[in-house]
């Protein structure tokens, strides 16, 4: 669909058919910390949201392909209960590769001109976001706003299997030491905190427009 960001009556309708579809991600409801923002973004006349994530915390699984890659772990709180990392870990037996991954908040909006647009990206800018840039613009201005506050660290290697001894293997191919993985979970919960900081000043922030 083709926008002319100067009609509004158009930018309207096609704010509503984006907020009124169902949301597909595998949650199917906007992240707790960054619901509130969100609301606020989508009751002004001038913007919407696309898609957002408020940070995560996973394990991935690395295979041939992105298609063949999956989660064993997410979640977008703090992790409390670091055993599940560590029983993931060693329980852990295809012949993947996992890495520990920590994103911060991410979110893709729509804004009705370059005006607004230029509007947004002051804004995120001042509340902390490191990333801010528009991704489109011919059939509509589409906004980026990254917290790039990340950690994305090899953690569990089984793809080397020459050894007779499965227990010489795991220790081999477990790339991290337990008090690293100790120190990841709470560097990660550390970034987490700082991003969840960042969504709260850019809704301060945009509340006073």
């Amino acid at each position: 669909m083709f926008i002319k960001m100067n009609n509004k009556d158009l930018f309207k309708k096609y704010k509503l058919d984006v907020l009124n579809k169902i949301d597909k991600s595998p949650k199917g409801y906007i992240d707790d910390k960054i619901k509130s923002l969100c609301d606020l973004i989508n009751s002004r006349e001038d913007m919407f949201t696309l898609s957002t994530c408020s940070g995560r915390i996973c394990i991935l699984e690395k295979n041939d392909g992105k298609k063949n890659s999956k989660w064993l772990f997410v979640t977008h709180d703090l992790i409390i209960d670091t055993k599940k990392i560590f029983k993931i870990i060693d329980n852990y037996e295809s012949n993947g590769f996992l890495e520990f991954r920590q994103e911060s908040v991410i979110m893709h909006i729509v804004v009705k001109d370059f005006e607004v647009a230029s509007f947004l990206m002051n804004i995120a800018k001042i509340s902390g976001f490191n990333k801010v840039g528009i991704i489109a613009f011919k059939k509509k201005i589409v906004i980026e706003l990254i917290c790039d506050i990340d950690l994305v660290i090899p953690i569990y290697d089984l793809n080397d299997n020459n050894s007779n001894s499965e227990n010489n293997k795991l220790q081999r191919n477990k790339l991290i030491e337990d008090n690293f993985l100790n120190y990841l979970i709470l560097r990660a919960n550390s970034n987490l905190e700082k991003s969840w900081n960042i969504i709260k000043k850019i809704e301060n922030n945009l509340a006073k427009y």
